[in-house]
């Protein structure tokens, strides 16, 4: 009897560890999910508002200017990765000769980015990275493209074919305690009050 009795007792006590260690993992997971939708909700508030838009230069080319307005408590946020991105897909049947490697560096569209990042020898694709602090505008320089090497696209053809084509821009963004934000501009605003010409820096 002593021995079922111990036995009993036992059970009792796994079972009821069991049940203790059940509650403490649901414990566990509950809070996790309430710390996942905090962050969540923090990263949602807490998303960058960026404005962004081109300016045509009277001797050619554009400038880009992208200004951090808010939320409130944001003061700056650093864009990592600004990219032009084609307007429209290489579809184009004229397009024979270059690779999809050598595509990829040209933008079809009506403008890449006067300066590059360091590694790149042709293309404007994107720049180096930079940050945004709210009120002072970003602003950064554009150019016309040009057909892209063998493709035996004359640039008077290639003019008419982007120069209707919207500017399309990709922006990535972080700030240290956040996950990156992420901004998809498939028409970037053209504001139509034309730019004097851009001086050299050697005038």
């Amino acid at each position: 009897m002593a021995l079922i009795a111990g036995t009993t007792v036992s059970v009792l006590s796994w079972m009821a560890a069991r049940r203790s260690a059940a509650a403490a993992e649901k414990a566990v997971e509950a809070a996790e999910a309430m710390t996942a939708i905090e962050r969540e909700r923090r990263h949602r508030d807490n998303r960058p508002d960026i404005s962004i838009k081109h300016t045509p230069i009277l001797s050619g080319g554009a400038q880009m200017e992208l200004l951090l307005t808010g939320p409130h408590g944001v003061e700056e946020v650093r864009v990592e990765r600004l990219v032009i991105q084609d307007s429209e897909p290489w579809a184009n049947p004229v397009i024979q000769s270059p690779t999809r490697e050598e595509l990829a560096v040209y933008v079809r569209g009506p403008y890449e980015f006067v300066g590059k990042l360091e590694e790149q020898k042709s293309g404007g694709r994107t720049v180096e990275p930079f940050t945004l602090i709210v009120g002072y505008p970003h602003k950064l320089l554009l150019k016309e493209t040009s057909p892209p090497p063998n493709s035996k696209i004359p640039e008077n053809i290639w003019r008419q074919d982007v120069h209707s084509l919207s500017l399309r821009v990709a922006v990535e963004c972080v700030q240290e305690g956040y996950e990156p934000w992420r901004y998809v501009f498939p028409e970037v605003p053209m504001d139509k009050n034309l730019l004097p010409p851009v001086r050299s820096s050697g005038a």
